[in-house]
């Protein structure tokens, strides 16, 4: 039985390490922001990574699902940009870990607040932010398969020509529901800033 099951977490291993080597990144990112979120207090940084709650109408609504969109958004069109050309490698692998360093900074903020902040987190930060790494993770996977595409085409040696155009396509597809989902995202993020507002 222990035999079964280990030969089955071989498998699941062997089948997908891509996908865990993809997952260990932002969690890697995480560990190194909360490390690195002691020295931020100290120089004063940390007031911006402080959830807040969105004060005003309709057009500070818009600018908090603005501002929750840009960056995420922003990472997705380099990632797209970079699976286009031999570079999209590296940066599919530095995008998650830079993302959870992000999220790292922020969790350790939230977690210095005590009860209150660990409540924050789970109903404010936490949503959003999985919605957003999830998204990031795919179009990190995607920017790498498709870099590495390209090399096949252009090294001799690998040669494996034609049929790009339909891979473009179905790469331009998936990018365009992860934008979607970037847009929900944000939209998640306003809707529980105005409904726990009172813990902000």
């Amino acid at each position: 039985m222990k035999r079964k099951r280990t030969t089955r977490i071989k498998h699941f291993l062997r089948d997908n390490y891509r996908l865990l080597l993809f997952l260990l990144l932002p969690v890697s990112g995480i560990v190194c922001g909360m490390c690195l979120y002691p020295a931020l207090r100290e120089s004063g940084w940390s007031t911006l990574v402080a959830v807040e709650p969105i004060k005003g109408g309709f057009a500070a609504v818009l600018s908090q699902w603005s501002r929750c969109l840009f960056q995420p958004l922003l990472l997705l069109v380099v990632l797209f940009l970079a699976g286009l050309s031999v570079c999209g490698l590296p940066l599919s692998l530095l995008v998650p870990l830079f993302w959870g360093l992000g999220l790292g900074v922020v969790q350790a903020a939230e977690f210095g607040q005590g009860f209150m902040g660990l409540a924050v987190s789970a109903a404010v930060f936490l949503p959003h932010s999985v919605m957003e790494t999830v998204a990031l993770l795919m179009a990190a996977a995607e920017c790498f398969r498709m870099s590495w595409r390209f090399i096949t085409v252009l090294s001799p040696r690998l040669a494996r020509c034609g049929g790009l155009w339909p891979e473009f396509r179905l790469y331009s597809v998936r990018y365009l529901l992860l934008c979607l989902l970037l847009f929900a995202a944000a939209a998640l993020d306003v809707i529980m800033r105005l409904l726990c507002a009172r813990w902000l």
